[in-house]
């Protein structure tokens, strides 16, 4: 599909002009050089914004602690209580608003904030009082309201009017969706990608097999994009492109185990790889690594969404060159905040100041290293940080949309605590943003949200609420989903198969092979019907086929869970490692090069947890026995739980 000119230039310049300020021909990056917020006039001008599911709009401005009605809808809750346009809304449930102020670390304060509470509170009741002022006189109003009840205090787990208000969002996606799959925004086709890729994950999901053709058709939209030529060849925003999109179609392949997308998600992988800035690891808008993105300093938002997109690949079997993500990796660790409440999150470039907006580029990061299983110390930093600012949240780059996804994802995958902290506040959001018939309100942020303008703020909206209420689902890879392996109905699986299912969803694949061995055995592969113990290896198959190497080294090895050696004998041989011996350091820093934790002293012996290697498992016991050497005594070396001994290791065990 060959893009036109007016797409790549119309959709740069209207978002650039929200990005860049200072912008000078220096290659250094100051303070200043972060994206452009509204003005000082702007952010305090009237703001209009929806009542949820009372059906009107109204508006209210800073410093105020009321808001006026500007819009109501025919036949709707506030029609029917006889409401009128320019009634000034003073108190609900009889409780005043706090004044609307427009600091970031306030969130919704003020009226947005009150009703909203009020309204969730009231639908468990179906009754809504409002206080109002209509010339100058004060009347009660009650509002009747449809009785679905209040979001459960697990919400969105556990919760029926979140499935109910997700299903909605399902269904009106399906229905705005294009005819090429896509879903429109305002500035072009690599807008339309952005916003395609928010939309189609929402689907994803909901994980119904009747929104399945819906899927497909945006995944068919993608293939399209992504299989010409020319595509790659084009400047403006690739690279927004390239990464959000590729991450759906990650995401799609994990959920479907469609192999066809394969060769796009390797395509990806691969570009982004190439448009990465050589010398500090970042990305910029476009592809030119040199020149895209304040004179090759990168933009750290499409950094970390590279890194999220690389992450699921990695996941997909596609190999990401270790040069591009390790040099992005180190970028983004100098970007990161290291103290105070700063600590976790990621500025807006290397080197400069800007962590008012930094949830979006936090929460891609976040992601990015969950998926990856990397560094879990520096993921829970993020999304402390997360936790932290959860009411900067709306704050994004340039759109309020872009840290509410990947913010509140982060938190439901890796910090639990600060999930609930995060949904609890923004219930108020969340109620507004509900419309009669379920579908998605737009809301915005306090400062930049020009980019959810350009990517079309309703059908981004819907991408949004969709992607926060997905969280409970547990569909989406970046969400802890489960991998799908066709022809396996999970709700009939036994004990030990859904054991062994759940392990390779936690990438325990070495424990998921060991407990599926002896179900295989009972039962024959040549049956017309494979067993689902069948189904589950020949899963595993897949994923050696996909070059995921542990697979393949674990399926020849046997039954391995950790190797170790009494501390009597290590030390009768080699010495004290409380020593800092030489060929104790030797042996650890061996291990590490394979990606192995170093050897972990239990008090009587030494252990190699296998159970924990990520990569090349059979050559760190390579490392392990060769320095060590085999003792007389086999005892001395022992597989826990199975008691194979080391000289076993070679032969798959029956």
């Amino acid at each position: 599909m060959k893009l036109s000119s007016r797409d790549s230039f119309c959709y740069a310049i209207v978002l650039c002009s929200f990005i860049f300020i200072g912008y000078t021909s220096s290659t250094s990056i100051t303070p200043k050089h972060v994206h452009a917020e509204k003005s000082k006039e702007a952010q305090l001008a009237p703001i209009e914004f929806n009542l949820g599911p009372l059906g009107a709009k109204a508006q209210t401005q800073v410093g105020q602690n009321t808001f006026t009605i500007t819009k109501i809808e025919n036949g709707s809750p506030a029609y029917k209580a006889k409401l009128k346009v320019g009634d000034q809304i003073i108190a609900a449930n009889g409780k005043s608003f706090a004044n609307a102020d427009n600091s970031i670390d306030h969130g919704g304060i003020g009226p947005l904030e009150g009703l909203g509470y009020a309204v969730d509170d009231s639908e468990s009741t179906g009754k809504l009082t409002l206080t109002i002022l209509r010339e100058k006189s004060k009347k009660t109003v009650n509002v009747k309201l449809k009785k679905v009840g209040s979001f459960a205090k697990t919400y969105p787990y556990n919760c029926p009017k979140s499935i109910k208000f997700y299903n909605g969002i399902c269904e009106g996606l399906v229905k705005s969706q294009r005819k090429d799959g896509s879903w429109k925004a305002n500035t072009g086709t690599l807008a339309n990608m952005v916003t395609t890729s928010f939309c189609g994950l929402a689907l994803l999901g909901r994980g119904e097999e009747k929104l399945m053709p819906a899927i497909v058709k945006a995944k068919s939209y993608f293939v399209k994009i992504f299989g010409g030529d020319s595509f790659y060849k084009k400047g403006g925003l690739n690279n927004w492109a390239m990464a959000y999109g590729g991450i759906f179609l990650s995401e799609y392949y994990l959920a479907s185990n469609d192999k066809t997308v394969l060769p796009y998600i390797k395509k990806l992988a691969l570009e982004l790889a190439k448009v990465q800035n050589p010398k500090n690891g970042a990305h910029g808008h476009g592809p030119n690594p040199v020149t895209s993105g304040y004179h090759g300093a990168g933009l750290n938002i499409i950094t970390t969404a590279v890194m999220w997109n690389w992450a699921l690949a990695k996941k997909c079997g596609i190999e990401v060159p270790s040069t591009n993500w390790n040099l992005a990796i180190n970028h983004i660790k100098k970007s990161t905040g290291t103290k105070g409440t700063n600590k976790g999150g990621v500025r807006y470039v290397r080197g400069a100041s800007g962590y008012g907006d930094a949830s979006g580029r936090t929460g891609n990061m976040a992601l990015a290293l969950y998926i990856s299983k990397q560094n879990a110390t520096w993921a829970k930093e993020m999304t402390t940080y997360l936790a932290r600012h959860t009411k900067r949240m709306r704050e994004a780059h340039t759109n309020g949309s872009l840290g509410m996804i990947s913010g509140t994802m982060a938190l439901a995958s890796i910090d639990p605590k600060g999930f609930r902290k995060h949904m609890d506040y923004w219930r108020w959001y969340v109620t507004l943003s509900r419309s009669v018939d379920n579908k998605a309100f737009y809301i915005g942020s306090k400062r930049n949200n020009g980019g959810d303008y350009y990517l079309n703020k309703h059908n981004v909206m819907q991408g949004l609420m969709g992607l926060m209420l997905a969280t409970s689902q547990k569909k989406l890879y970046s969400l802890g989903g489960y991998p799908s392996i066709p022809g396996l109905d999970l709700s009939k699986l036994s004990k030990k198969n859904k054991r062994a299912y759940l392990l390779i969803k936690d990438q325990k694949y070495i424990n998921a092979a060991n407990l599926l061995r002896p179900l295989i055995t009972k039962s024959s592969s040549k049956s017309a019907t494979p067993s689902d113990s069948h189904k589950i290896w020949n899963y595993l198959q897949t994923l050696a086929s996909n070059d995921l190497k542990p697979i393949t080294e674990l399926l020849k090895q046997g039954d391995i869970y950790q190797v170790s050696i009494r501390k009597n004998e290590f030390v009768k041989k080699f010495g004290a490692p409380k020593q800092k011996h030489k060929i104790y350091d030797n042996i650890n820093a061996a291990l590490k090069t394979q990606g192995v934790k170093p050897i972990i002293d239990s008090g009587k012996r030494y252990h190699l947890a296998l159970s924990k290697i990520k990569t090349k498992p059979k050559l760190a016991i390579q490392y392990f026995t060769k320095i060590i050497a085999k003792p007389k005594n086999t005892n001395d070396f022992y597989l826990n739980q199975s008691k194979i001994h080391l000289k076993a290791l070679d032969k798959p065990q029956k």
